[in-house]
């Protein structure tokens, strides 16, 4: 197996968050604003 015959999903970096405006995914850190689900500990119990 050579680097170049890798899956691109292999080689990619997470994504940190909640890491400063700067970084662009700072602040919220992509919850949202207010709500159950920006919140900490969130458990969304599921509905049918």
């Amino acid at each position: 197996m050579k680097y170049n015959e890798l899956q691109v999903s292999a080689n990619k970096d997470k994504i940190r968050v909640g890491r400063g405006i700067s970084a662009g995914r700072g602040k919220t850190a992509g919850r949202g604003t207010k709500g159950q689900g920006a919140r900490t500990g969130k458990k969304l119990r599921a509905t049918f």
